[in-house]
């Protein structure tokens, strides 16, 4: 589709997602290695586009796949594609190919797809590179909500001068890519306006594994990132040596979300959420084996959810509790739900309490009600963000957690630029 305006690039045609999702990752591959390409005559681009290159920073810092479908068909084959569709998750940071200037930007993406964000720099040569797709959803959602902080980098506008491997937006899927999987569609534009196949210029191109401008990412940011994940998922001070880990990881470009969830599948996590479960449950310190019998129950796959719901069911929490269906249900609208219970719920789940409901399934269905969910979602994003969620990420994690994926969530904002700002900003 063409969705070009007066001020707007052609937001180029990517594979459908109807292909890439129904038929999988074979025929994905064989669309994007061309072999469903039209013919040459298809193409529009110059006889020289294909030979030439550029050098330049790797746009995408983070993991990422892509091939050479400059030239390949689009909309019926009545144009060839410009660019190349550089595939990756969604927020990932994109960097300055070069130095340069802002010189086009959009961020009024409408959830259709109708219209994208997008975003041009052209360095001191007058090559433009052109960024298509850029993000248009809160964090972990599909919503369009165009969140501000998630669109471009620190500073980015019309006309801003930006550095190579500087943060200047983040992958998203705007535009006439909605229908298909997150990536940035990247072109190279000669001065003369002229493209060519970015292809050999990426494959040469130097790659920085995380953005190089320093409120994204700096050495120091690196350290106080690891210390913050120390604190934050083990209840304790970073060693020097975990800190020495976590920058050399960095450095070599690996991604935040690696090393977030290595802190997240550690023994050393697992054990620390079950002594968080024994002190606000129990009021005491975990015996050796109720902390290895829980430990080895999540490791086969049962959810922090699910666990702390027994917690709560416990015989040992019902007596401190009072031992009184009453006092008990009380107990869980203010530790689960963290208010007091309307007269009417108490009477009902003290009821089915008293009638002989488990309190294992009564607990459950504390933890799995959307008012806990909600709860829930809302007190990670301010343990580890400072703030409230978005209403679209609310409403999106609320739905996710019935599965119990509570890690998940964390992994995904503690990986996230702006949690590291914040603990490079202590």
């Amino acid at each position: 589709m063409d969705l070009r305006t007066s001020d707007e690039p052609r937001e180029r045609d990517p594979v459908p997602v109807t292909l890439r999702r129904a038929s999988g990752a074979l025929l994905a591959a064989l669309c994007t290695l061309g072999l469903l390409a039209p013919p040459a005559s298809a193409a529009t681009v110059a006889p020289d586009a294909q030979t030439a290159t550029r050098a330049i920073t790797f746009p995408v810092a983070g993991t990422n796949t892509y091939t050479d479908t400059f030239g390949a068909c689009r909309s019926g084959c009545t144009r060839g594609h410009e660019g190349t569709d550089i595939m990756t998750k969604k927020l990932t940071p994109l960097v300055a190919a070069r130095d340069g200037v802002v010189t086009g930007l959009k961020d009024t993406a409408t959830p259709d797809g109708s219209q994208g964000n997008y975003l041009m720099i052209r360095d001191a040569d007058g090559w433009e590179y052109w960024y298509i797709h850029v993000n248009n959803d809160s964090p972990g959602t599909d919503d369009g909500a165009n969140p501000k902080e998630w669109m471009f980098g620190p500073d980015i506008q019309r006309g801003a001068r930006v550095t190579a491997g500087q943060l200047v937006a983040y992958a998203g899927d705007s535009g006439n890519a909605e229908s298909t999987a997150p990536h940035l569609h990247f072109e190279i534009h000669k001065p003369d306006g002229s493209v060519i196949d970015p292809y050999q210029s990426l494959r040469q191109a130097t790659v920085v594994g995380q953005p190089r401008n320093a409120d994204a990412r700096t050495a120091d940011g690196d350290q106080a990132f690891a210390e913050a994940l120390a604190v934050d998922f083990l209840d304790r001070t970073a060693t020097e040596a975990e800190v020495t880990r976590v920058v050399d990881r960095l450095a070599s470009g690996t991604d935040r979300s690696v090393v977030v969830e290595a802190y997240a599948g550690s023994d050393e996590w697992i054990s620390a959420l079950v002594g968080r479960y024994y002190q606000s449950t129990l009021g005491r310190a975990p015996d050796a084996g109720g902390l290895r019998y829980w430990i080895d129950q999540i490791r086969a796959g049962m959810t922090p959810a699910e666990a702390a719901s027994r917690f709560y069911a416990s015989q040992e929490y019902y007596n401190r509790a009072g031992a009184d269906p009453r006092t008990w249900v009380t107990d869980l609208y203010q530790e689960i739900l963290l208010r007091a219970p309307d007269a009417a719920g108490l009477g009902h789940w003290a009821g089915k309490a008293a009638a002989g409901t488990s309190r294992t399934t009564i607990a459950a269905d504390f933890y799995g009600s959307l008012e806990s969910r909600r709860t829930r979602v809302t007190a990670l994003y301010q343990a580890l963000l400072d703030r409230l969620p978005d209403p679209g990420g609310l409403a999106h994690w609320a739905d996710r957690l019935t599965n119990g994926r509570d890690i998940e969530l964390a992994v995904l904002l503690a990986s996230s630029t702006e949690y590291y700002r914040l603990a490079a900003a202590g």
